[in-house]
C-alpha cells in the first residue's frame, strides 16, 4: 500500500479551470494471479489478470479553457477514451476485428477485455462502499476463478467522482478492498499454491510510465509486457 501511495504522488496532475488537481493521465493497477494444485508438482498453472483502472475524465475545451500542454493532454485523454468506447462497442457487437492498437490504453487492456474477460464501469455517482459488495466482489471472485477482469473508475471533469483506487481513511479504495478479498481467498485455499504479481503504471500522452519506480521511467509496450510476464 505504501508503494501505491508513493506512486500516486508522481502521477501527473495539473490545475484546469474546472479542477485544481485534474488527472492528466490514466492509471492501471494490474494484479496477475498464478494458481496451481498444491498436490501436483508439475500440474498446470492457471493465470488470470485483474486491472483496476482509474480513468481521467473526458474534457471539453470550452469548459476547461485549456491551452498549450494542458490542451495536448486533454486531447490525448479524449482520444484514448473514444478508442476505448469503440473497442467495448466492437466487443459487444461480436465484431471480427477489434481496434485495440488504436491507443496505448486499449493495447494494454486487450488481454483483459476480450475472450472470457469481464468488465465493470463505476460511474461518478457511486462510492467504494456503495458498489463493492454488490458488484465488485463478484467480479473479483471470477478473477480468482481464472477469468480476466477490468474495473473502470470513471467520472467526467468536475463530475464529483468520489471513488478512487486508493480511497481514504473513511472509505477504503478499490485497491485495499480487492487486496483484502484476494489475500483472504488465498489464505482459505489450503489445497492451492499462488503467486501474486503487481504493477502500477500511468498512460500520459500515449506514453507508459512506471509509478512503482521512483524515477517514473518510461516503458515501451514490449518492456512492460515482459515485466508482467517475468
Amino acid at each position: 500500500m505504501e508503494n501505491m501511495m508513493q506512486g500516486n504522488k508522481i502521477r501527473r496532475v495539473a490545475a484546469t479551470r474546472m479542477n485544481e488537481r485534474s488527472s492528466r493521465s490514466h492509471t492501471i493497477f494490474r494484479i496477475i494471479l498464478e494458481s496451481k494444485d498444491a498436490n501436483q508438482k508439475d500440474g498446470p498453472v492457471h493465470i488470470s489478470y485483474l486491472n483496476l483502472m482509474d480513468l481521467a475524465g473526458s474534457e471539453r475545451v470550452s469548459l476547461t479553457k485549456a491551452a498549450g500542454e494542458r490542451l495536448k493532454e486533454g486531447a490525448n485523454i479524449n482520444k484514448s477514451l473514444s478508442v476505448l468506447g469503440n473497442v467495448i462497442r466492437q466487443l459487444s457487437e461480436g465484431k471480427e476485428f477489434i481496434s485495440y492498437r488504436d491507443s496505448k490504453l486499449t493495447r494494454l487492456l486487450s488481454q483483459a477485455l476480450g475472450g472470457n474477460a469481464k468488465s465493470l464501469i463505476i460511474g461518478n455517482e457511486c462510492t467504494n462502499s456503495d458498489v463493492y459488495g454488490s458488484v465488485v466482489k463478484p467480479l473479483v471472485d471470477s478473477f480468482m476463478e481464472g477469468f480476466n477482469a477490468t474495473i473502470f473508475a470513471y467520472g467526467q471533469t468536475s463530475s464529483g467522482k468520489t471513488h478512487t483506487i486508493l480511497g481514504n481513511k473513511t472509505d477504503p479504495g478499490l485497491f485495499q478492498l480487492v487486496s483484502n478479498q484476494l489475500f483472504q481467498h488465498v489464505a482459505d485455499q489450503v489445497d492451492k499454491r499462488y503467486l501474486i504479481r503487481c504493477s502500477y503504471i500511468e498512460i500520459y500522452n500515449e506514453k507508459i510510465n512506471d509509478l512503482l519506480d521512483k524515477s517514473n521511467q518510461g516503458l515501451t509496450m514490449r518492456r512492460y509486457q515482459r515485466k508482467c510476464a517475468a
